[in-house]
């Protein structure tokens, strides 16, 4: 998904991929920034990367029931003093979707995010997992609400996408079948071993720096940026 020149893409080709990863000036595209980009007004970027709630929306709009992604934002620690929250979480209760990730990132307070997703009403059904996963991290203490076997990536390759994910899929249908008119499931997927064991010695450089905030005049600055440049610099 991407805005090109003023126009909202659902698929890309290798034309509109490259120009994404080497023109200068994409801007990220969150929910409040799509009728900007999206009105072709003098200024505006050319190019628009979406975020997870951009997605959700340009995705619902091509008729897109399923779609996957990496980790989703959620509650930033000291939210009691920046009030920092994603806008991926008041999309994933409001569009339906079922979004097939692997769990919140990391750097994020997750007892908080877990809450913020019970408290909207947001499904949570892991694959082969009782406990919520956290981008590289398998495992996070918090519990999901239920739990699939069927494997996700196999049933995508069928013709009807997700036909035997359950019980994510049956849950979302159950979940319209109750008049919930917004909001479906998560699938929220563990991070594969290898790649978690070299992930646990990562996640002490990433989450270290997380204790410290941005000047609250710079609050209005997204917090994962801050983190990759500090660790760029060290």
């Amino acid at each position: 998904m991407a805005v090109i020149d003023g126009r909202p893409h659902a698929g890309l080709d290798d034309a509109a991929m490259e120009r994404l990863a080497t023109e200068s000036g994409v801007k990220k595209l969150s929910r409040r920034d799509l009728p900007v980009a999206l009105s072709r007004a003098a200024g505006t970027p050319a190019l628009g990367a979406t975020t997870v709630s951009a997605t959700m929306i340009l995705a619902r709009l091509a008729g897109i029931e399923v779609f996957a992604t990496g980790g989703i934002g959620g509650v930033h620690r000291g939210f009691e003093a920046s009030m920092d929250v994603s806008a991926d979480l008041f999309e994933l209760a409001h569009t339906q979707m079922i979004v097939v990730c692997s769990g919140p990132k990391v750097i994020l307070d997750l007892p908080r995010t877990r809450e913020a997703l019970e408290t909207m009403g947001v499904t949570l059904v892991g694959y082969r997992t009782d406990d919520m996963p956290a981008f590289w991290a398998r495992h996070s203490g918090l519990a999901v609400d239920g739990r699939g076997s069927r494997d996700p990536v196999a049933s995508c390759r069928d013709r009807a996408p997700f036909r035997r994910a359950k019980p994510c899929r049956q849950q979302a249908a159950d979940h319209r079948q109750c008049g919930a008119r917004r909001g479906d499931c998560r699938l929220p997927l563990r991070a594969p071993s290898r790649v978690a064991s070299h992930g646990r010695r990562f996640l002490t450089v990433i989450v270290q720096p997380s204790s410290y905030q941005p000047d609250l005049r710079d609050a209005a600055g997204p917090v994962p940026p801050f983190l990759t440049n500090s660790r760029a610099e060290g």
